[in-house]
Order: C-alpha cells, then sequence, then structure tokens
C-alpha cells in the first residue's frame, strides 16, 4: 500500500495511504477535546493545536502531531507521543485535496431511506476506478452491500445534514474502501447506540460527535473550530501497518519511531 493518500491511479479507486493508519485526524483544530467515556482505539493525528485535552479519556493508540507534542494530555495514552511528523502534516494535505478532487465526479443521484440496501455496483464510474454517489439527504439505517475490489465514494451535497447513525457494510467491503465526502455539513454529530462503518472525510465540519461507535476513521474539523469525541462516543480503528502498532499489547518493549521526533513509549497518564 502506498503511503500518499491519492484519489486512485490505474483503476484502482482511492487510496488512503498512512492516514489508514489514523481512526482521528483533526486537521487544524483550536483545542482537541475528548471525556472519560469515550475511548480510541487507534491512533490519533492532531495537525496545528491550541491544546489537547483528553479530560481523563484513553487513547489505545499513538498521539501523533505536526507541531510541538503536548507537556500534557489530561488522559492517558498506552501508545507513544510523537511531535514535528511531517508524514501527518502530508497526510493532511492529501486528504483536503482528496475531497476537492471527489467533489468534482459526477455521481448516482442518491435519495436514502431508512432500512436502505444500496449496491456498490449502481455508482457512476469514474476514470479513477471509484463508484460514485451523489447524496441528496441523510437517513439512518443504511447498508452498502459491494466486493472487496470496489471504491465507493459518497458525495453530500450542499444542504445535506449528515450524521454518524447506523451505516453498516456487506459484501467483502471494508472500512477503508467506503468514504463519504462531506463538504457540506456544518456540525457533525453522532446518533447515541448507533454504529456507523466506513470513512468520513469532513474538512469544514465542527466535530461535536457524541454517542456513536465509529468502526473506521474520521478525517477533518474546521481550523480554529474545537475538535469534539466526546459523552460516549467510541471509535475502533486499528492500524494497517505494522510499524504503527506500538498499541498492540504485545509490544510494549521499544518505541516506535513513526515521525521525526519520538518521546516516549508505554502508557501515558497524563
Amino acid at each position: 500500500m502506498t503511503d500518499s493518500v491519492n484519489i486512485g491511479g490505474w483503476g484502482n479507486g482511492f487510496q488512503l495511504g498512512d492516514a489508514a493508519n489514523y481512526a482521528l485526524i483533526a486537521f487544524c483544530p483550536h483545542n482537541f477535546h475528548g471525556t472519560a467515556n469515550s475511548p480510541i482505539y487507534g491512533n490519533l493525528g492532531v495537525g496545528p493545536y491550541s491544546g489537547i485535552q483528553l479530560a481523563n479519556d484513553h487513547l489505545f493508540g499513538n498521539l501523533v502531531t505536526t507541531g510541538a507534542p503536548p507537556v500534557k494530555t489530561g488522559g492517558t495514552v498506552t501508545g507513544s507521543i510523537t511531535g514535528y511528523n511531517w508524514q501527518l502534516n502530508c497526510d493532511i494535505s492529501q486528504l483536503k485535496q482528496l475531497s476537492v478532487d471527489l467533489s468534482h465526479e459526477q455521481g448516482t443521484v442518491l435519495t436514502l431511506h431508512s432500512g436502505q440496501t444500496i449496491e456498490a455496483s449502481c455508482g457512476t464510474w469514474d476514470c479513477h476506478g471509484n463508484l460514485v454517489f451523489t447524496l441528496t439527504n441523510w437517513a439512518d439505517n443504511i447498508t452498502i452491500h459491494g466486493a472487496d475490489w470496489q471504491h465507493v465514494v459518497f458525495n453530500v451535497q450542499n444542504g445535506v445534514d449528515m450524521k454518524l447513525s447506523n451505516v453498516h457494510l456487506s459484501g467483502g467491503l471494508t472500512i477503508n474502501h467506503v468514504l463519504f465526502n462531506d463538504l457540506s455539513t456544518k456540525e457533525l454529530h453522532g446518533v447515541n447506540n448507533d454504529t456507523f462503518e466506513g470513512t468520513v472525510l469532513a474538512p469544514y465540519a465542527k466535530v461535536n460527535v457524541d454517542g456513536v461507535d465509529l468502526e473506521g476513521h474520521l478525517f477533518g474539523g474546521a481550523c480554529g473550530q474545537d475538535f469534539q469525541w466526546v459523552s460516549g462516543a467510541e471509535v475502533h480503528s486499528p492500524p494497517v501497518c505494522d510499524w504503527q502498532k506500538s498499541w498492540d499489547a504485545h509490544d510494549h518493549t521499544h518505541g516506535h519511531h513513526i515521525g521525526s521526533q519520538i518521546f516516549d513509549h508505554g502508557v501515558f497518564g497524563l
């Protein structure tokens, strides 16, 4: 798998590259906020920020920043805390470009209905190997069915209020093959006790997610706004590369150099 994030080449569909190693990436938040009952199972990447406040939250993974690492987090980090990470900076830049590139794709216009099953093959093929849909609304409790080689993109139109609610994948689709490209939602919320499977790219939304179980990735957050992962939200997104698995319970002996500067490895209660 390539390290770069891109729209796809040779017909193989979009690639998340190194970004797939993160559960959450906050592009440029004022503060990143967590709460005690909102665990993150995976790696957390944070772009330029003013503060990181886990507030007794648990991060079962690595904390990576593009600038100086935080002196304190107010929570527990079981992996490494790494600052000045050039690859994360590249990931954020490439994810923003991916969102713009995908937004220009013409997709099959789709009106969602609760309980609906969407066949990936009904999407419009683009020249990069993506099956593209254009969403005109949002609905809870949908299933996306497709094969393990398909890459599915949902472009969220202006005026559509997307939420992290019940979305399930079936067939061979994985969280790295289904992308919701949201350039519209002003504030992104979760729905209590629902499960969302897939990847969300929302570079301009204020992230205020609570209550939902995210089985996938969330990338974005409006610059200068707090990125809030709070009030019972939970994310499960194990990294895809062995060199990112420093949070693995069987590997707590040595630090992993995943950026240009690594500060420690083990369990942090800061």
